[in-house]
């Protein structure tokens, strides 16, 4: 495997598990001679994430790549590539919209507190990285297209020493 093909299954997994793991958020607060409030953020079952994501990323970079399987035939790419693509796209739009309503949500309950900067900060990076999944999407997209126009392409990265 080349480094490039490492790089993107690297990229896209990751990009794919921040975009699908839901943070359990607890508010506490502290009532009597200590009062004050204190915000807990975990992610339960990362490893979990990172595993699906990691398996959908394989099936969605399988037709760009250069393994000689025989079921990964030039017929193959062309009439399968969109199936091979569309778990790592569908995940990624649904749990997008799930959790950005969950944000949101939470938001609106924490608008007097001072956490609530932090969640909209939180919000907009959130987007920020659904944002490089949609030009992921879009890669994936055009290499669709180009395949179905009967245009194999194989995109490498090659980096030169000057």
């Amino acid at each position: 495997m080349s480094s490039g093909y490492c790089g993107k299954f690297f990229y896209c997994t990751l990009m794919l598990s921040v975009i699908v793991a839901r943070p359990q958020v607890s508010v506490k607060t502290t009532l009597g001679v200590r009062h004050g409030t204190q915000l807990i953020v975990d992610f339960p079952n990362i490893g979990w994430y990172v595993f699906v994501s990691a398996l959908a990323t394989v099936l969605a970079l399988l037709p760009t790549t250069k393994i000689p399987l025989a079921c990964a035939g030039r017929q193959f790419r062309r009439r399968y590539y969109i199936y091979l693509v569309l778990p790592w796209v569908m995940t990624c739009c649904v749990k997008f919209a799930d959790n950005l309503i969950t944000q949101i949500s939470a938001l609106s309950h924490s608008l007097g507190s001072n956490y609530a900067q932090d969640i909209a900060i939180g919000i907009v990076i959130y987007c920020i990285i659904f944002g490089l999944a949609v030009e992921v999407m879009l890669h994936w997209y055009v290499l669709y297209q180009l395949q179905k126009d009967g245009i194999y392409t194989i995109v490498t990265t090659k980096l030169e020493d000057q």
